[in-house]
């Protein structure tokens, strides 16, 4: 997979987490990565990436945060959605796991930054 189709599986993944209602995060905390993953990989297997997207976002009830739409519709429109969505196929569980890893980075920089939890 090329750098430019990783950046934008992430993208794409990073937008619909951050949009997951932190409710539904909270009340399935053990299990969401796992059901996150599951999800990734039901929705890669359709014909564009506009409609991966809208099943992605049903199975939580995730809304797209204001911040990332630019970027997402730069990507549904790349016309790469072939080559977005076969690496979402075969690389999920890589994908899924470079998501966590970045935003765990993020939030442990965050509370060294003297946040709080």
């Amino acid at each position: 997979m090329s750098e430019e189709i990783e950046r934008a599986c992430l993208t794409l993944l990073r937008a619909v987490w951050h949009g997951i209602p932190p409710a539904y995060k909270k009340r399935y905390a053990s299990s969401i990565w796992e059901q996150f993953e599951d999800a990734v990989r039901a929705a890669t297997y359709t014909s564009n990436l506009a409609r991966f997207l809208q099943q992605l976002k049903d199975a939580f009830d995730a809304a797209i945060p204001h911040n990332f739409l630019a970027d997402v519709d730069a990507i549904l429109r790349s016309g790469k959605d072939k080559e977005i969505l076969k690496a979402l196929r075969e690389e999920t569980a890589a994908l899924v796991v470079a998501l966590r890893v970045e935003l765990q980075q993020k939030k442990a920089e965050w509370l060294f930054e003297g946040g709080e939890s």
